[in-house]
């Protein structure tokens, strides 16, 4: 590596400051977007933030390809009640069209299999603590979540 620390990230010439603050603030906001359509069951929106070709690892699972996480997601319960929180973010510009946007979510899970008017109670919600991993790339229409990775690393005892 002749002299250089690993993981220290490169000078970025061709990034100035203020196209380096507007990636970071538009990756945070693919990454709440994203949970905000999961959470309201804007699943074609949701798929839609990422590049037709994506990779999304999570629960030990490789969905390839926008159709493959659309028909997992359509798989959720009707009756769920899913919140997902996103904090902590740390969003790395490795150049124009290249990003890596890391944040923990806290997640909430609810489903007693019906529907009810009223909320549930707080402490009956399975809760769990996940790191995210996006890999974005800029395109034609925007950034666009190229691979994800979600890892609990936390979670309450069910």
């Amino acid at each position: 590596m002749s002299g250089q620390v690993a993981n220290v990230p490169r000078a970025m010439p061709e990034v100035d400051e203020d196209e380096r603050r507007r990636t970071e603030r538009e990756c945070r906001e693919i990454m709440v977007r994203m949970g905000h359509c999961l959470d309201s069951g804007k699943f074609e929106e949701f798929v839609g933030y990422f590049t037709a070709d994506a990779v999304w690892r999570r629960r030990g699972t490789e969905l390839k390809g926008r159709e493959a996480i659309l028909a997992q997601v359509r798989r959720r319960s009707p009756t769920l009640i899913l919140r997902h929180v996103f904090t902590n973010f740390m969003v790395d510009v490795h150049d124009r069209d290249h990003a890596h946007c890391q944040a923990y979510m806290l997640g909430f899970r609810y489903d007693s299999g019906e529907k009810s008017a009223t909320p549930p109670p707080f402490r009956d919600a399975n809760r769990a603590l996940w790191i995210y991993h996006d890999d974005l790339v800029r395109t034609d229409a925007g950034w666009k979540v190229a691979r994800r990775s979600a890892e609990r690393i936390l979670e309450d005892p069910e």
